[in-house]
């Protein structure tokens, strides 16, 4: 699974893709890596925003947690092919990323 790393400036973790199955995304927990004590913020298809009273975000990560999109769990196809932003209130977060 790569790593990569969020700071606060929204990057692109996943490209559109028409042929992904499924994505998982893993915020590392601050036992493993000290300096994971952030809120990541997650967007589908646009860059979020990086404060949780943003309206551009689809979901927030805390140290530790997961999110993850596949055909069990009622996605959309569009959830689960478009591009994957991320945003970090705080610099160097580090994330678990896959797809299939």
């Amino acid at each position: 699974m790569p790593r990569i790393v969020v700071g606060t400036t929204a990057v692109q973790i996943l490209r559109p893709n028409k042929g992904r199955k499924k994505w998982y995304i893993e915020f590392i927990p601050s036992s493993i890596i000290a300096g994971n004590t952030g809120l990541v913020f997650i967007g589908i298809g646009n860059p979020p925003g990086s404060a949780v009273t943003a309206t551009s975000y689809n979901e927030v990560l805390n140290s530790g947690s997961a999110t993850y999109r596949n055909p069990t769990v009622a996605s959309t196809e569009r959830e689960i092919q478009e591009a994957i932003w991320a945003i970090s209130d705080t610099a160097d977060q580090v994330l678990n990323v896959s797809e299939e």
